[in-house]
C-alpha cells in the first residue's frame, strides 16, 4: 500500500514515516526505483503501533535514537 494509505491506518502523516524511514526505524518493503514512491505492507502497522507505544509510555522513557540503536 502506498505511504498515504499506511499513514492513515496508522494515524500518523506521510511525513513521520519518512523520517522513520531515514533513520532506519520503520523501513518500507519496497521504494519504486523511478518515483522514489515508498510502499507498505499491512503488517508493518502492527510494528508501527509498537514503535508509537513505546515512544508515549513515559514509564520506560525511550527516545527515538535509542529505539533506533536496539532494533
Amino acid at each position: 500500500m502506498t505511504i498515504k494509505e499506511f499513514a492513515h491506518i496508522c494515524g500518523c502523516n506521510p511525513q513521520t514515516l519518512r523520517y522513520y524511514d531515514q533513520i532506519d526505524l520503520l523501513k518500507p518493503v519496497k521504494v519504486d526505483g523511478w518515483s522514489g514512491y515508498r510502499f507498505y505492507d499491512e503488517e508493518q502497522a502492527y510494528v508501527f503501533v509498537k514503535i508509537k507505544n513505546l515512544l508515549s509510555n513515559r514509564k520506560f522513557f525511550i527516545t527515538l535514537n535509542s529505539l533506533v540503536l536496539h532494533l
